[in-house]
């Protein structure tokens, strides 16, 4: 008897498997076919992403060897991508500030700061390294609250290893370029609790002095008026 249970179990069994199958197995098909296309092309990207990489890496190191470096560096720039294209930019600019050309300079890191694809550390870097560039323009009156501005969104980003320096960049232009103290001193404050070199903690501290006695030379100023 228990033969027969046995052998009808194993028929219902083998009835709901071919039910199953008839309903789910193309899709269970196609499912296994799209995975494997899946990890193919994947496999393939990261194949060709390396590739990429490594040309790219070459081309730009061999700019930097050339006699007309900017110019080659612009040309690598053109025909690469992401990192490797904000890396040129930024060695182009880097070499123009160098030879005094900041307006240049600035240009070129201003296409880093506002790329998209560049990674943002070097979007950051840029940002403060083109302003730099701005305000070394000869003969041109640098327009200080656009400038500021920009390096605050910097110092704002918890994120960005650059924050620190943003924070005493964007000080700088508050308290030297518009005077407003209050504005620097807010920058700076808890400049001393944070982790950054020693040299830039100094600085800020620094100029925490300077804008703290400013800031009260100017109260009795305000007053009178």
């Amino acid at each position: 008897m228990s033969d027969i249970f046995r052998e009808v179990d194993e028929a219902l069994q083998k009835e709901k498997a071919a039910k199953f199958w008839k309903e789910y197995g193309p899709t269970l098909i196609l499912a296994a076919v799209i995975m494997v296309g899946a990890t193919a092309a994947t496999t393939a990207y990261q194949t060709w992403n390396h590739w990429r990489d490594r040309e790219e890496t070459t081309k730009l190191l061999n700019a930097m060897q050339s006699k007309d470096i900017v110019p080659a560096l612009e040309q690598v720039a053109s025909d690469t991508r992401g990192g490797h294209e904000a890396i040129a930019l930024m060695a182009a600019a880097s070499k123009e500030a160098d030879e005094k050309n900041f307006a240049k300079s600035a240009d070129l890191y201003g296409k880093v700061a506002e790329d998209g694809s560049a990674p943002d550390y070097l979007s950051d870097l840029a940002v403060i390294l083109g302003t730099r560039a701005q305000l070394l323009v000869p003969g041109s009156t640098p327009d200080y609250k656009p400038l500021a501005e920009k390096i605050e969104k910097v110092a704002n980003d918890k994120s960005s290893p650059f924050r620190v320096q943003a924070k005493v960049e964007a000080a700088l232009l508050y308290g030297d370029g518009l005077n407003d103290y209050a504005k620097a001193l807010s920058l700076l404050d808890g400049i001393d609790k944070e982790r950054a070199p020693a040299s830039l903690i100094e600085k800020g501290r620094a100029m925490q002095q300077v804008y703290k006695s400013e800031a009260a030379q100017a109260a009795p100023e305000s007053k009178q008026q």
